[in-house]
């Protein structure tokens, strides 16, 4: 009879699993980048669209800390971040 693994070792092996997979993740992405730029690349299986996507965020606590806050100062609370993006599309099965 087997044993019956014990949840919450199953769910550490799990999590180490999926970081496991997001270090792969991670360096094919980086690859796809590295080696063919941005733009649309075709492969077997799926299409990647590699793009740069921009965020902007607010430091509403600094916002909040000083009462009546103005348009300037939102702005001036407001950070940039330009992050790259690899998005894969499946393709059709024919």
């Amino acid at each position: 009879m087997a044993k019956r693994k014990n949840p919450i070792d199953e769910l550490a092996e799990l999590r180490q699993f999926i970081k496991d997979l997001k270090t792969q993740e991670k360096t094919l992405a980086d690859k796809i980048e590295n080696k063919l730029g941005f733009g649309t690349h075709e492969g077997s299986k799926a299409t990647a669209t590699v793009f740069e996507s921009e965020r902007n965020t607010v430091a509403w606590k600094e916002i909040a800390m000083k009462l009546g806050a103005k348009p300037a100062q939102i702005k001036r609370a407001t950070k940039t971040t330009v992050s790259t993006v690899v998005r894969i599309t499946p393709k059709l099965a024919s």
